[in-house]
């Protein structure tokens, strides 16, 4: 027995060096697997860009657009570019890997490229696209500006559409944009012009644009301190006065003649739709205000003229005169136009879109209003006839003006 400890005691150092040298060779081991699983975890995240919206739970891939993918799918990827030297620690390498992209919010994505080709589809020139996306981006990363922005009314499709898509992906409604004014300070007002042309913009993309240029000029007002956009401070460096003023020196000039306060009116709307402006002026106080310029007395204007296109005002003043709201009734623009002429006016197609543009009238006919000057239903109940060929006929024989098919045959059902 003591021979047998003495022997280990001699050979104690030995297998003390054995037992260090295999716990260094697996430390070793253990450190030389960990650098490979942190390098194939970069080489992974360099090579694919996942991002994550952590209120819906959404992973999204960038390729050469963003677009939705499950959280199988990046599993699979994971484990399919995996050698065989890391597989013992694939549970570890997918979940830390899923860990790190949910750290990867898309709102905070930039990605310069993306955003100027998102710019590019939407219905403004480049300026004012990239202050809509800066906008956006503010209330998607929560920078509060207390602002009110006004667009345009034909822009509710495009509003309705990003409105949809931050409910569905992001859980947050869309309410920046108004389009009519309620006594708001002119202070906070910013104005964004134009008219809306129909876009489709994918959704994922819109988030990273408007989150691109947000984190790059700061704010939407950082934006506006670098660029100039006049038409967006239109209220903020103007009161009410002096838009007033500018209108008058804009739309009318000093004369010997008068105008109606209605035509005075017509031209206040027409200079508010130029500039993108909402109606930030009620009727009842834009005609006290021209009163207390002794512009105005009664419904009369004395001492001005406009210097507006002629065709404007009295396409204007046809309309008032002649036009009338029916249900029962609609016309294409060109009747109305052939109508306009017969009183001895001459106008233009353009002319008259503009003006019917300032009621919300768009497009190739005007709906629920009837002619004074043409009765198209008295005259097809007139002509007693059933077919569209005799309805025709009628209307040579006895000079009248025919109407088109497409009327007489949704009047007829």
């Amino acid at each position: 027995m003591k021979q047998k400890l003495e022997e280990y005691i001699l050979h104690l150092p030995r297998l003390m060096q054995t037992v260090e040298d295999e716990y260094t060779r697996k430390q070793q081991k253990r450190k030389e697997h960990a650098i490979k699983c942190e390098e194939f975890k970069q080489r992974f995240l360099s090579k694919f860009s996942f991002f994550y919206i952590p209120q819906t739970e959404i992973y999204i891939e960038y390729t050469d657009q963003f677009h939705r993918v499950s959280e199988d799918s990046i599993v699979q990827l994971i484990c399919s570019s995996l050698d065989k030297t890391l597989v013992s620690s694939k549970t570890k390498l997918v979940s830390s890997l899923l860990k790190k992209i949910k750290e990867s919010l898309l709102i905070q994505c930039t990605n310069v490229f993306a955003a100027k080709k998102v710019r590019t589809t939407l219905p403004f020139s480049k300026d004012y696209s990239t202050y809509f996306l800066t906008i956006l981006g503010d209330f998607i990363l929560s920078k509060k500006e207390n602002l009110v922005y006004f667009l345009d009314p034909s822009f509710k499709p495009l509003l309705k559409m990003i409105h949809q898509s931050f409910c569905m992906f992001l859980h947050r409604p869309l309410d920046l944009f108004k389009h009519k004014y309620h006594d708001h300070e002119y202070d906070v007002c910013r104005i964004i012009p134009g008219i809306y042309k129909e876009t489709t913009i994918e959704p994922f993309s819109l988030i990273v644009a408007a989150g691109t240029y947000s984190s790059q000029y700061g704010s939407a007002e950082g934006y506006l301190a670098t660029t100039k956009l006049p038409s967006v401070l239109m209220l903020k460096e103007h009161s009410s006065d002096q838009l007033i003023q500018l209108f008058l020196s804009s739309y009318t000039k000093p004369d010997t003649t008068s105008i109606s306060y209605k035509d005075i009116y017509f031209l206040w709307k027409t200079f508010l739709k130029k500039h993108s402006l909402p109606y930030v002026i009620s009727q009842q106080n834009f005609k006290s205000m021209l009163q207390q310029m002794k512009v105005c007395e009664g419904d009369i204007c004395q001492h001005v003229s406009s210097t507006m296109n002629t065709s404007h005002l009295k396409f204007k003043q046809f309309w008032d005169k002649y036009m009338i709201p029916d249900e029962e009734y609609w016309y294409d623009v060109q009747e109305i136009i052939d109508l306009c002429q017969c009183q001895g006016n001459t106008v233009r197609l353009e002319d008259i879109q503009e003006v019917l543009a300032l009621d919300g009238i768009e497009g190739e006919q005007i709906l629920n209003y009837k002619c004074l000057l043409w009765d198209k239903n008295m005259d097809i109940d007139m002509s007693l006839e059933d077919t569209y060929e005799s309805y025709v006929d009628y209307t040579k024989i006895h000079h009248k003006r025919c109407a088109t098919r497409e009327y007489f045959d949704a009047y007829k059902k």
